[in-house]
């Protein structure tokens, strides 16, 4: 980037906590005052904004903010919510290691992210990939048993990165509103 760190904390304030960005603006002579900055992006759902007239993604620069250095790969959502920016959210991944912290898709008709019904033989086949290369695929009577083996499998295969279908913030959200 075309700014130092310096610079960027002259000019703007993080929230590690909050995972939001203010800046400074006003003058000695008026005073000056805090307002957040950023904008959804439309395609992506990330949080950005324009930094000395550079369009930033805000996660990559709340690590900026807080390490001192641009991310070398990817920065992934912990939480699945591309709007949370906390920087206990993020942490650094592979693209692979972000694929692994998808939802399940939505054209999935089993309920199960990673099991598919085979017609062929009439079983449920659980399937886990690392790198879009099948790390574990058995079929099984019951789409139950499918279930439980792959996330089994996607636990030992994804490790810290594993996602079952649901993002944490969806997750709580459904608690929440149960709870109300």
């Amino acid at each position: 980037m075309s700014f130092t760190l310096q610079q960027l904390k002259e000019r703007y304030y993080y929230s590690p906590l909050a995972g939001v960005f203010e800046k400074r603006v006003g003058s000695k002579r008026t005073g000056y005052k805090w307002v957040l900055v950023g904008t959804v992006m439309d395609r992506s759902g990330y949080l950005c904004m324009s930094v000395f007239g550079k369009k930033c993604m805000a996660h990559r620069l709340a690590w900026f903010y807080m390490h001192g250095e641009w991310p070398e790969f990817g920065l992934d959502h912990k939480d699945g919510d591309r709007l949370n920016n906390a920087i206990s959210n993020l942490r650094l991944a592979t693209a692979a290691q972000n694929s692994h912290n998808s939802q399940k898709p939505s054209h999935n008709t089993s309920g199960f992210k990673g099991v598919s019904f085979n017609r062929v033989d009439s079983k449920w086949t659980a399937q886990v990939a690392v790198g879009r290369r099948p790390v574990f695929m058995k079929r099984f009577k019951t789409r139950e048993e499918a279930a439980e083996a792959v996330r089994l499998a996607r636990i030992e295969a994804h490790g810290e990165f594993a996602n079952h279908g649901v993002h944490k913030y969806i997750e709580e959200e459904a608690c929440n509103s149960v709870s109300d």
